[in-house]
């Protein structure tokens, strides 16, 4: 109670507005946006020696370079497929930063006071999106873990990787992030993003363009591909902290930039469910995230156990990723 009493009056001041245009100069987040992402992000770094001290269990040779159905896929083609996802991440990556500037107008709530201008986006300040972040980090690990299963099966610098474990530790952090983060990509353009802009009348054809498509349906693909047909790379319920602290330090930044977008000066924000000026609206939207992403990450974690049941057939485990991916992705209004 104290606490709030001190900090409102304080956050009160900082957000100035131009009484001659009734733009806001500046949109710092609420102080239980603030309290929010201390907890959390506190409850993260608690865990993270447990983290770290069990790592290794998990970060074995064989978890990260064999291949799930041996009888179907061999070592050297597990490499060459995830290096072959890579390359894809890649050039969709370069395709989108030399691409003609997106010109983006976020749709906010009636309740905003925040105006809904137009700002261009162009080369590597589009990359900024989460979906464009978590889909190039996708491809950093499709290309170290094809790597890793290249090495070994050529038995290449083998010496050196035993000497070397953090590499295999990255390798598998890498994975645990990206992969429930690309579900929670799919799952927010599909059911909050695209709807929004439909609901407010606004045109679709960013969100239907190839780039677009690519970062927010073949993510999914990707990593469920990974998870459910080609290899053996676990997601532990004990490493979900490194998810999120990979989704707060996103938040941190898109807060840092809000007047960084427009050309004006102007606060705006990429996603309208991260507009600061809404009050518990957006705390209440940033936990909704933060719970669809623990519950991702746990979906992954017993991906395992879920599958076990289709006893270990290559058919159903495709059957079952073509579901999961029909129930996320999307492709037209």
């Amino acid at each position: 109670k104290y606490i709030v009493q001190i900090l409102q009056p304080i956050w009160k001041t900082m957000v100035e507005v131009n009484t001659s245009t009734r733009t806001l100069q500046s949109a710092p987040p609420s102080w239980h946006s603030l309290l929010l992402m201390l907890v959390v992000g506190c409850s993260c770094l608690i865990s993270l020696p447990a983290v770290i001290s069990s790592i290794d269990s998990a970060t074995t040779k064989t978890s990260i370079t064999s291949p799930l159905f041996e009888d179907f896929i061999s070592q050297q083609s597990l490499g060459w497929i995830r290096i072959a996802f890579a390359i894809l991440c890649l050039l969709i990556t370069i395709w989108s930063i030399q691409n003609p500037p997106l010109i983006l107008t976020v749709q906010y709530s009636k309740e905003s006071k925040l105006r809904k201008s137009p700002f261009s986006l162009g080369g590597l300040k589009k990359q900024l999106f989460f979906t464009n972040i978590t889909w190039i980090l996708l491809g950093i690990s499709c290309g170290l873990n094809g790597s890793l299963a290249l090495f070994d099966h050529h038995d290449m610098h083998t010496q050196w990787l035993d000497g070397n474990k953090w590499i295999y530790r990255v390798a598998l952090w890498l994975f645990e992030v990206v992969a429930p983060n690309s579900l929670l990509v799919s799952f927010v353009v599909r059911y909050a993003i695209w709807p929004n802009a439909i609901k407010n009348g606004v045109p679709t054809d960013n969100m239907k363009k190839p780039v677009a498509l690519f970062m927010h349906n073949a993510n999914l693909l990707i990593s469920l591909t990974e998870a459910g047909l080609l290899g053996k790379i676990p997601v532990r319920l004990t490493d979900i902290p490194i998810g999120t602290l990979y989704q707060l330090l996103y938040v941190l930044m898109i807060w840092s930039m809000t007047n960084h977008w427009h050309p004006s000066g102007e606060p705006q924000f990429l996603y309208f469910f991260f507009d600061t000026t809404v009050g518990f609206t957006t705390t209440i939207a940033m936990a909704i995230l933060l719970l669809f992403s623990l519950i991702f990450s746990v979906l992954f974690s017993f991906l395992d156990t879920i599958l076990g049941y289709l006893n270990q057939n290559i058919f159903a485990h495709a059957l079952f990723i073509i579901v999961v991916f029909s129930t996320m992705s999307r492709f037209r209004d």
